[in-house]
């Protein structure tokens, strides 16, 4: 008679596997609007984002600027379109029109004004004449570019002057009003992707084209005619980087990747999921951010062909120093479709934003820290009980929670041997559906899924919030008690 063996999880911490599997502790196949950081002992619905621009946004936001005296959140979309949301808690409008429906590729607040830049020229509007409406407030044209790139112009500011990457160059506003277009000159056939600055060092990243892969990272003084020195990052095209706490967070790759960098060396972090090898997987330079202490960010530009990663913000860090920093999909945009692109993605007095298109659909979404996501959902790593060529059956199935609420529910799948569809769930936890299950903190299921021998098993935990999605739902511990069939291998 063969022994009964266990396949228990009751730790959630481990963020993405490196495949479907293997990975690290805690680790898990893939998710899905799922919170693992807060309790790292168990699993909930992550919070919900949801469209706030209702009908007004009708382009895609490739960038966003919080204006520092006032909260007001602008955002500026790609046929010159400009929308205003009144101290980050109004309602938005469009505030302005550029004259030539030219896509935005860039902001930043500087020097009492708000600049923007169009692929030729850069624009601008003092901070005192910002209200819902800027008709004759806005100097057109204020400035023009010598390349006019067409797919990026990022700033940043350093030494009381506004950095524009413009193609091969970043462009210089000093605090005049003198602008020098051609301030520093890169390799010619690459374009600046993203500016960043640590170590008295401006650190400005380039990539060759979405045809070619090839990224560069320069380091800049601000006062030499040129750059110090350059490092090649070899078959990698760079996306988007960010800063936090001297250290550069860089997305590159067709299938990308992110990277920490925090100097000429950098160190891979994570391959980004559901992205085969005939893939790609691009990203607009603006949709990075720092939310919470975490690196966020929305993969899925005009450029990508990938429709088995989920398109929203993706997280990547830890809330604690006891556990490991880790990938997650936390916030699936409100359209939640595999096709969304993503232009945008910023943090602003404690939201959330991310900007996003879908054919002819257009929105702004914010998270809203008061309502949780609707169909939360993880999937474990493949189990094979050890040996994956001995044949094994299932004798009971358990779970534990936290006590539900009205409207909440706990659905838990199976599939075996890497078949693609589910089925039906296999367990189910239905505070509406079941009376019994009301006031329990565990449920057990005898023999299910006992039709199947399976060498290979899979499980996926499905989480839906009480009603009207105000209260959560917490899963603690999965577990699957089953045997090896003797007589079967």
């Amino acid at each position: 008679m063969s022994k009964r063996k266990l396949w228990l999880t009751n730790n959630w911490f481990g963020g993405y596997s490196d495949n479907k599997y293997t990975g690290t502790f805690a680790s898990y196949q893939s998710s899905k609007g799922v919170e693992v950081r807060k309790e790292p002992g168990s699993i909930s619905c992550a919070f919900l984002s949801e469209k706030d621009s209702a009908s007004v946004v009708t382009d895609l936001v490739r960038s966003f600027v919080t204006i520092q005296s006032t909260g007001d959140v602008i955002g500026f979309g790609d046929t010159g379109k400009i929308y205003r949301n009144a101290t980050g808690s109004g309602t938005w409008v469009n505030a302005y029109t550029d004259s030539g429906s030219a896509a935005i590729l860039g902001a930043w607040e500087f020097n009492g004004q708000l600049y923007w830049a169009t692929a030729t020229n850069l624009h601008r509007i003092a901070v005192a004449d910002i209200d819902a409406d800027w008709t004759g407030d806005v100097t057109e044209d204020y400035k023009t570019f010598t390349n006019g790139n067409t797919n990026a112009h990022p700033m940043i500011e350093l030494f009381n002057k506004l950095y524009i990457g413009d193609g091969n160059l970043l462009a210089e506003l000093d605090s005049l009003g003198t602008f020098t277009a051609d301030k520093l000159t890169i390799f010619g056939d690459e374009e600046i992707r993203a500016l960043t600055f640590a170590n008295s060092y401006m650190r400005i990243f380039a990539r060759r084209s979405t045809n070619v892969d090839h990224g560069r990272q320069y380091f800049w003084n601000g006062i030499t005619d040129s750059y110090t020195e350059s490092v090649l990052w070899e078959g990698l095209p760079i996306h988007a980087a960010i800063n936090k706490s001297g250290i550069d967070y860089v997305i590159a790759g067709r299938r990308p990747r992110m990277y920490a960098s925090s100097g000429q060396s950098r160190q891979l972090l994570k391959v980004f999921p559901g992205v085969t090898e005939a893939q790609s997987l691009f990203m607009n330079n603006e949709a990075i951010a720092l939310y919470n202490d975490l690196i966020v960010f929305g993969p899925g530009d005009a450029n990508s062909s990938a429709t088995t990663s989920g398109r929203g913000v993706w997280t990547w860090g830890s809330l604690n120093k006891d556990y490991p920093e880790v990938l997650n999909f936390d916030y699936p945009t409100s359209n939640d479709n595999a096709t969304d692109e993503i232009g945008a993605v910023h943090s602003s007095n404690g939201k959330l934003y991310q900007s996003w298109k879908n054919a002819s659909t257009y929105g702004i979404d914010v998270v809203n820290t008061a309502k949780y996501y609707t169909g939360a959902e993880v999937t474990m790593r493949v189990f094979n009980g050890d040996l994956a060529s001995r044949k094994k059956e299932i004798i009971e199935m358990f779970a534990a929670f936290d006590q539900l609420a009205t409207g909440e529910k706990i659905q838990v799948f199976l599939r075996s041997n890497l078949v693609a569809a589910w089925g039906s769930a296999q367990m189910t936890i239905d505070y509406d559906g079941n009376a019994l299950d009301q006031g329990v903190w565990h449920k057990y299921v005898n023999a299910p899924f006992d039709s199947d021998i399976w060498n290979y098993l899979e499980a996926k935990i499905v989480l839906t919030p009480g009603s009207s999605a105000t209260t959560n739902v917490e899963f603690t511990e999965f577990g699957v008690s089953y045997e090896e069939v003797s007589n079967l291998i």
